[in-house]
This record gives C-alpha cells, structure tokens and sequence, in this order.
C-alpha cells in the first residue's frame, strides 16, 4: 500500500516545509515594506496560495505538483511586476525559483501519480472496513 519509498516522502516533506518558510518570508517581507494598493493585495493571495500548494506537498496530496506549477507562474508575475516598478527583492526571486524547481521535479519524479495511488489505497481499504467495524 506504500508507494512512496521513505527518501520520496523525506523529499516531499522537506521541500514543502523550506517552501512554506520561503513563502512566509516573502509574506513578512510584504506587510513589512509595502504601501497599501490592490496591486500589493494581490501579492498577499500569491503568497498565501504558495504557503497553500507547499502544504499540500508537505501532506502529499495529488493536487500538490500541479498546484506548485500554478504557483510558479503567479510568482514570476509577482516577481516581474516589483522588478517592472523598481523593487527588487531577492527572496520571492528565490522563492519563484524554488517553486519552479520543486514542480519540475515533483513531475520528474511521478509524486503526483503515486499521491494518486495512495488516495486509491486509501479509499480501497476504508471500503473494504466499512462494513466490518
């Protein structure tokens, strides 16, 4: 019922775990030197919905590898519009790098067929308790 050797499930919990510390860095960062505008709004729902996908990893869920690709993409139009108005800030540039590495990766790796897997085994075996207890 394992599909996940230990090392895979170290990698996912480790890396949601540098990538939600990454996220609220960023987050920090954000309510600590930004002015009030719906632009800088928006980059609090990026942010939140990075410390979001990272957990789902972190919980090895299925929707976890393409979420982070999502994720990816709104950081990078994060990152390009602070950079587009004269703000650079090298932790959400790590942090889209980070998350595009992690996504590339968690395809490489097949975590999101094996999180599929899993959940299968898990709904099997709950259905085959069910009517036993």
């Amino acid at each position: 019922m394992n599909f996940l050797t230990p090392r895979e499930k170290d990698t996912c919990t480790y890396t949601g775990v540098f990538g939600v510390l990454f996220s609220l860095t960023c987050l920090v960062q954000h309510f600590m030197y930004t002015n009030p505008h719906w632009i800088t709004a928006a980059f609090v729902v990026v942010y939140l919905y990075s410390i979001f996908s990272f957990s789902l990893l972190t919980a090895q869920r299925h929707p976890a590898p393409f979420m982070l690709i999502i994720d990816a993409c709104l950081l990078l139009v994060a990152a390009v519009l602070l950079i587009k108005n004269g703000i650079f800030s090298l932790v959400v540039v790590l942090t889209f790098i980070y998350t595009g590495v992690i996504a590339v990766l968690s395809y490489m790796f097949e975590f999101s067929l094996k999180f599929k897997q899993q959940l299968a085994a898990r709904r099997e075996e709950k259905a085959l308790w069910e009517g036993k207890i």
